[in-house]
Parts: C-alpha cells; sequence; structure tokens
C-alpha cells in the first residue's frame, strides 16, 4: 500500500475509533462536547461571516472590472468589420471543361 492509501485507512480508522469513542461517552460529556462543536460551528462560521463583509468591496470591484473589460472587448470585436471577399471566376482556378 502507498502512503496515500495508508493515509485514508488511517483517516478512517480514526474517524471509526472517534465515532464510537463518542457513542460510548456517558450523556453528561456528549453534553459537553456538543456544546463544543456548537460553539466551533458558531464561531466558524461568524469567521467566515467576517472573512465575506471584508472581501466584499474587493469582489464588487473585481466583477464590475471584469464586466468593463467585457464591454469593452465587446466593442472592440464589434467595431472591427470583417471585410467581405469577392470571388470571381477568374480567381478561382477550376479546371475547364
Amino acid at each position: 500500500m502507498g502512503k496515500k492509501a495508508t493515509g485514508v485507512v488511517a483517516g478512517f480508522f480514526l474517524a471509526a475509533g472517534a465515532a464510537a469513542a463518542y457513542k460510548f461517552l456517558p450523556a453528561d460529556k456528549k453534553a459537553k462536547v456538543q456544546e463544543k462543536k456548537d460553539a466551533f460551528r458558531d464561531r466558524a462560521n461568524e469567521l467566515t461571516d467576517q472573512a465575506k463583509a471584508k472581501l466584499a468591496p474587493y469582489v464588487e470591484h473585481a466583477k464590475s472590472s471584469l464586466d468593463e473589460k467585457k464591454a469593452d472587448l465587446a466593442d472592440q470585436v464589434a467595431s472591427q468589420d470583417d471585410q467581405d471577399i469577392e470571388l470571381k471566376e477568374n480567381d478561382l482556378s477550376l479546371p475547364k471543361e
């Protein structure tokens, strides 16, 4: 087994062990673990919201800048008129019957 496979198997056993240990904990300890889990989740959500709030102006600026660049590019492409190519019979080298 390679290192990655060994790591996956070890992670699986660690998770299974943690789940089994949690199942056999007394009710009061389960409540404490649940409180810690909830507090951690709340803190993670709070930090995520703070990060989103701090990054929002930059994201909005990037979106507006991207929209402007797309519009500029579309205008450039639209302003370049394709020349019509006209072919005459003399321009083609076709076998004559």
